[in-house]
């Protein structure tokens, strides 16, 4: 399958530190997940520069060719272009994927439980008085209980070094492009952790950046 960068990324790219490291990011996981990369909008040498750098070998716009006068109707057709959907009206609430969350005094057996019946469940945000603290992410805790012995009915608060507390928080309305910018400036290490989402004080749930990627990309099958 392909993954199609969208023109608002390309648009004067090498002269932007933030779409630069957007763009790297989407190449990387595109790589990853064995996907070729499309960079859509090019029109300018500099920019085709840019994204070849970023390892982008597949371009369409402009700069290989204007738009025809009379377009083909069949091709029109296939675009499936959507007019109004676009980033700036995906907010981080829509990116919610995971609402669980525990307090620090739940039991190491309930958190067992919870990890070994909801596989797809990578982290679960812990709450310190009803506050977010950080995550837990299931391999942090099952190396940490795997290589410990701890008393019946041991809580959470017992292995508290386990829980990531150096996590994003951020606002339910902000805009994805934002979002993507604020991921990208985080350590390397840690540009691809889960992300809270919060609404004022409260908490409203996790996002991952993989959704994230997804919502900046279209995706075409072969």
């Amino acid at each position: 399958e392909y993954v199609k960068v969208s023109r608002q990324f390309i648009n004067n790219i090498e002269k932007d530190p933030e779409k630069i490291e957007i763009v790297k990011s989407i190449v990387s996981a595109a790589h990853s997940a064995h996907s070729k990369v499309i960079a859509l909008g090019v029109e300018t040498q500099e920019e085709l520069d840019q994204v070849k750098e970023l390892g982008i070998s597949i371009c369409e716009g402009y700069l290989f060719q204007r738009p025809q006068l009379s377009p083909d109707p069949a091709t029109l057709e296939n675009m499936n272009v959507d007019t109004e959907a676009g980033p700036e009206k995906i907010l981080a609430c829509d990116l919610i994927e995971n609402r669980q969350a525990v307090e620090l005094s739940v039991s190491l057996s309930e958190l067992q439980r919870r990890f070994n019946e909801d596989m797809p469940c990578n982290a679960l945000t812990v709450l310190k008085e009803g506050s977010p603290l950080g995550l837990l992410k299931r391999s942090a805790f099952l190396t940490c209980i795997n290589n410990s012995e701890f008393p019946d009915g041991a809580e959470l608060a017992l292995i508290e070094g386990c829980i990531d507390q150096d996590v994003l928080l951020v606002d339910a309305n902000t805009e994805l492009r934002s979002l993507a910018r604020q991921l990208v400036k985080r350590p390397q290490s840690k540009v691809y952790d889960d992300f809270i989402v919060m609404d004022k004080s409260q908490l409203l749930g996790m996002g991952t950046v993989i959704e994230v990627m997804r919502q900046l990309v279209s995706y075409k099958d072969k």
